[in-house]
């Protein structure tokens, strides 16, 4: 619960600065994403998340460690873990899929998907996120928006992905063979989801109320 609280107030405090630079993220020594501005950043104990917005999205990443009383779930194979991550999302914001696909950073797998929820009107309903479970990690990488912003935001929302890299020695990679040394994945799925949707009530409320009141403005 802390790593929610401390979410809480990165949202609460996060404020758009035109100009600003791009900003390249390194994340646990093993991927890199680049923000449209420097995200803040929180780190607890089982949770690193940096955030970030312009005008019309957000931007997030998060990697997750292990848990370690989940440890007799880790035999999931991948496709499992996978599954239980994208059920869990959409169970957690009672999400409608619109559109789930495979890729791969340099050999890593990894799912992005693409759905919309309604469970809270006042935040973004449109979400594209990516999901990579690596080193006994879960890397999560998030974009949202708005329907009526899909097509706007394209090019940001491509590059916002297309700039994550495998900046890790391939041989130090464990994130594709079945084995117990792998991130937890169907449980996890759930538990990732439901947390990160608790944190955005509360914090993205008041976000996408900055948002519609900038375009007032």
């Amino acid at each position: 619960m802390k790593w929610i609280i401390i979410l809480f107030s990165l949202l609460f405090s996060i404020c758009h600065v035109k100009g600003q630079s791009t900003y390249k993220q390194n994340l646990s020594d093993i991927f890199s994403v680049v923000f449209p501005s420097k995200p803040i950043q929180t780190d607890t104990m089982d949770c690193k998340t940096y955030v970030c917005r312009d005008s019309n999205a957000v931007y997030l990443a998060i990697i997750k460690n292990p848990i370690t009383f989940l440890q007799p779930l880790l035999g999931l194979n991948l496709n499992n873990k996978y599954d239980g991550c994208v059920n869990g999302v959409l169970s957690a914001t009672k999400g409608k899929l619109i559109s789930r696909n495979a890729f791969e950073i340099n050999g890593v797998k990894g799912v992005d998907i693409e759905y919309t929820t309604t469970i809270n009107p006042n935040l973004p309903s449109l979400r594209f996120e990516r999901f990579i479970f690596t080193n006994q990690f879960t890397f999560s990488f998030h974009f949202w928006t708005s329907p009526e912003h899909k097509l706007a935001t394209k090019k940001e929302r491509d590059r916002f992905f297309n700039s994550l890299l495998l900046i890790a020695d391939k041989k130090t990679i464990q994130g594709n063979k079945n084995s117990a040394a792998l991130m937890i994945g169907a449980v996890v799925g759930y538990l990732t989801a439901i947390l990160m949707v608790l944190a955005f009530i509360g914090g993205g409320a008041f976000l996408v109320y900055k948002l519609s009141k900038k375009k007032r403005v």
